[in-house]
């Protein structure tokens, strides 16, 4: 009950909670698939880097990706024209303050799911790009992810969520670069 009544950072000024939406705004366990074409992970960092996002990238052995990106999303939600990623997460942190907005930057870099709500954000681009064609643009389409850490959200005011709305230069790079094209 606390995860359906806490208000959602979606930057908007009107309140929005899970309880609030109804069926015809939310898309529940979204698939999709993408192909991406030798995208190199030094380029997607050098990418990030640019746009103020240094650690958004994961470091690993990987340097090219190549195939199918395929995933589900928990909730996508339309709220106000936008379209939000809503991920759930059930991480037992150790404290109450591990779960502030502030802190949970570090978890979620931690466990990489920053980078996780960045390729769900780009996924979802790509949707509402096929989906609206000429009336899709990012900055009008796509709001922040968020992501809801389930034993806080609700305890106090932001605790156990956080988001980010990643810029749209970044976005729109990473799509050229995973489609095989310079970013």
């Amino acid at each position: 009950d606390r995860c359906l009544a806490v208000p959602l950072p979606t930057g908007s000024a009107m309140p929005c909670t899970l309880g609030g939406l109804a069926p015809g705004q939310q898309a529940l366990e979204l698939a999709f698939q993408f192909h991406i074409d030798q995208a190199s992970m030094a380029d997607l960092r050098r990418l990030a880097v640019a746009h103020g996002e240094p650690a958004l990238i994961p470091e690993g052995p990987i340097d090219r990706l190549r195939g199918a990106m395929v995933g589900a999303i928990d909730l996508v939600f339309e709220h106000e024209g936008r379209f939000h990623v809503l991920d759930y997460k059930t991480n037992a942190l150790p404290t109450l303050a591990d779960y502030t907005s502030s802190a949970l930057v570090a978890a979620m870099d931690a466990h990489h799911y920053r980078f996780q709500a960045f390729l769900y954000t780009l996924a979802v681009h790509r949707y509402l790009r096929q989906r609206l064609r000429d009336r899709y643009a990012y900055a009008t389409h796509v709001g922040p992810a968020i992501y809801l850490f389930v034993r806080a959200a609700g305890l106090a005011p932001g605790l156990g969520l956080w988001s980010q709305h990643f810029a749209e230069p970044l976005v729109l790079g990473a799509d050229r670069l995973f489609a095989g094209a310079s970013a």
